[in-house]
């Protein structure tokens, strides 16, 4: 899942692009996503995968 650069760097903006709200969709399919992006966080915590874990929550968190 990690995405690195030719120089090794690992490029957190291309990671977390901004996700628009699409108001087609119900409310409740929103709350459906957040809670399985919270079980992949604490999976990713579980295990350990910081970088992961951060560039999760960053994109979800804007």
């Amino acid at each position: 899942m990690m995405t690195r650069s030719s120089s090794g760097q690992i490029n957190i903006a291309a990671r977390t692009k901004k996700l628009d709200v699409d108001n087609r969709i119900a409310l409740k399919i929103y709350y459906r996503i957040a809670d399985n992006v919270l079980k992949q966080a604490d999976i990713f915590r579980a295990e350990g995968d910081v970088i992961d874990l951060y560039v999760m929550l960053l994109r979800f968190s804007r």
